[in-house]
């Protein structure tokens, strides 16, 4: 189970307990720091035969090109097989500062990659609809007719990958927005770890907050860290304090141990193991429903 290194592994466990319930040995890894051979050797000292990765970061399909260093480089599935970053040798990829080698060399295990989390999925965009109602609740003067909702993505170096991962974000604030009865809803992202790109990225971001406010007469924005906070959020924060912009910022941590979380993750592994039943792959391959 592939998870940021920022986040805490106590907030993972709901999920893991929630796996190894229903009977899947299951193990966390981290993406930054890389430790996916890490958890692939101990699983494979269980004598598993196929491995189910369930990447729980809010970056879907087409939001981040580490899915490449995933499939591709370590999973060795050559249509994915790009380094984005400095090729050391044939099959290894040196990432933003971190060395990814082939599966291959730590397991005979087939790996299977199910669908990435992503904030407009079915279930995980009520964790947003609850973080909204909670935001509503502590600042009673709130009153979403004359509010902006806006979540706020981490962003991408590629342009498509970062047009994916706004229109993920938009997908799951519109959701909210008819839940909620927000003015306007919409992703952004601030691509906070390319300045070259951040400093433009902000800026306009902030200038699309500003035209949604003048266009449906409202008068403060609600602010969600959608992929957690980070310089680009605090650059995005910043920009509306030059501007004078009213906001409001909610929940901070992504909530990776919800209720929500578990029934997504539970869900994917159910279809995943049907898939795996029905097809019986004999090399590392995705899920039909990646896309």
């Amino acid at each position: 189970m592939g998870t940021p290194g920022s986040h805490e592994p106590e907030k993972t466990e709901p999920i893991k307990q929630a796996l190894e319930r229903l009977g899947y040995p299951t193990e966390i890894i981290t993406h930054m720091p890389y430790n996916w051979d890490e958890g692939l050797a101990k699983l494979d000292e269980q004598g598993v035969k196929y491995v189910i990765f369930l990447y729980t970061d809010l970056f879907g399909p087409d939001a981040t090109i580490i899915h490449n260093v995933t499939r591709g480089i370590f999973g060795g599935i050559e249509e994915y097989k790009h380094c984005p970053g400095v090729p050391t040798g044939p099959n290894n990829c040196l990432y933003m500062g971190m060395l990814t080698k082939p599966a291959s060399e730590t397991s005979n295990a087939i790996l299977i990659f199910s669908r990435p989390a992503s904030p407009d999925d079915n279930t995980l965009r009520e964790i947003f609809v609850k973080i909204a109602q909670e935001s509503r609740s502590e600042n009673n003067n709130g009153n979403p007719e004359k509010e902006v909702f806006v979540m706020v993505g981490h962003g991408a170096r590629s342009n498509l990958n970062d047009m994916a991962q706004v229109e993920e974000l938009t997908n799951a604030a519109k959701h909210v927005k008819q839940k909620m009865g927000y003015a306007d809803a919409f992703g952004i992202t601030a691509r906070e770890d390319w300045p070259e790109l951040m400093e433009v990225a902000v800026p306009n971001a902030v200038d699309q907050i500003e035209r949604s406010l003048a266009v449906n007469n409202a008068n403060s924005v609600v602010l969600v860290p959608a992929t957690g906070s980070g310089s680009g959020f605090d650059a995005v924060k910043e920009e509306l304090d030059n501007r004078g912009i009213p906001y409001t910022v909610t929940e901070e941590p992504i909530p990776i141990g919800s209720d929500e979380f578990v029934q997504w993750a539970q869900k994917n592994i159910l279809g995943t193991t049907a898939f795996i039943i029905k097809e019986k792959p004999v090399e590392n391959t995705l899920t039909p429903n990646w896309d």
